[in-house]
This record gives structure tokens, sequence and C-alpha cells, in this order.
């Protein structure tokens, strides 16, 4: 056993998006023809001008569009790693655009495997079985922090595309501190 047991690993926000994000036509959409994709996107693009600043309070903004097509499935759950630290990433805000899906995160019962996904430039520590139990899941709500540095994927196994925008911040703060952060400032 890894050690990630009993965890909330996300937490619905009271925000639509709608509220956060004034352009959409801007959100890129990865190609059609792969059933995911990552594409990196400067939020400074679609955010609301009051939200982004407010959000700037949290460092230097970036953000990754994840796209999936209906009944798509993974088969593996990952950690995301920042490049530079090689350190698990810390909380983000993920606003869903189109569809739902459900994001699980899992206990693992042996350790992962650290990989770069080429597309999203991106580092993970994956794993392709051995998930474990699910210890929490996400499936209700358009807007949530969510963390990254437990092991998670998402299933849109609906007949709906499902298209995210992530957003991460440069300053690391812990998931208390991401939860209080937000509480104070935006909910």
């Amino acid at each position: 056993m890894v050690g990630f047991i009993d965890m909330i690993c996300h937490k619905v926000l009271n925000l639509k998006p709608q509220d956060l994000i004034s352009n959409f036509k801007s959100i890129p959409t990865p190609a059609e023809s792969i059933p995911f994709g990552v594409v990196p996107f400067n939020p400074i693009l679609c955010l609301d001008e009051s939200f982004y600043k407010k959000l700037s309070e949290l460092g230097t903004l970036g953000s990754l569009v994840f796209h999936m097509q209906p009944y798509a499935d993974k088969k593996s759950i990952h950690i995301d790693i920042d490049k530079i630290s090689k350190q698990p990433f810390w909380p983000t805000l993920n606003i869903i655009i189109k569809g739902q899906g459900v994001m699980k995160w899992f206990n693992p019962t042996v350790p992962g495997k650290l990989n770069f996904h080429p597309r999203g430039k991106v580092l993970y520590k994956n794993w392709n079985d051995n998930f474990g139990e699910i210890i929490d899941k996400w499936e209700e709500g358009k807007v949530a922090l969510v963390r990254t540095d437990i092991p998670h994927n998402v299933w849109n196994f609906s007949n709906e595309e499902r298209l995210v925008i992530s957003i991460r911040w440069s300053k690391f703060l812990t998931w208390e501190e991401t939860l209080s952060w937000f509480e104070k400032n935006l909910i």
C-alpha cells in the first residue's frame, strides 16, 4: 500500500464556469481524432479579468486543457509531477466546460513509474494496474479544486465529450492552505 487512505481529494465550489470565464471561444480543443488530449494554454486568454487578477495572487498562472471523447478510458491512473522540482504538483482549479465525467482518486498497492507526456509536455508518475481502493470521486459540479498529488484519473463513460480547463499557479500551497485561500477569497 502506498498510503493514501480516507482522504478528501476534491472540493466542489459554488461557482459556474460562466462566472469565471469571459471568452469560451479562446479555449483550444485538442484534436478530436484522439480519445483524450492535453493542450497547454495561457488562462489570461479566457478568464474573467477580475477573477484572473485575484487568482494571480497565487503566483504565475498556467493551465492545461483536457479533452476526452465519449466513452474514453485511459486504463491508467497518475500523479502530476512538476517538471522543475520533480515533486508532485499541488492542487489545481478545474473548470468543466463540456460534459462531466467522473474523476477518481486511488490508493495504489505498488509504487508508480515516472513518465513524460509529450503532447501536454507534463511529467507523470503512473500506474497501469494495481490501482487499489477508490478513496474519493468527483461526479457532480462544474468547478472544483482537485488534488493532483494523489493517484487519480478521469473516466468519461457518457455520450458527451468532456472539456476541462485545469488552472495551476506557481505559489506552493498545501491542500488545506488552498482550501482556506479559496474560502477567504473566492467562495
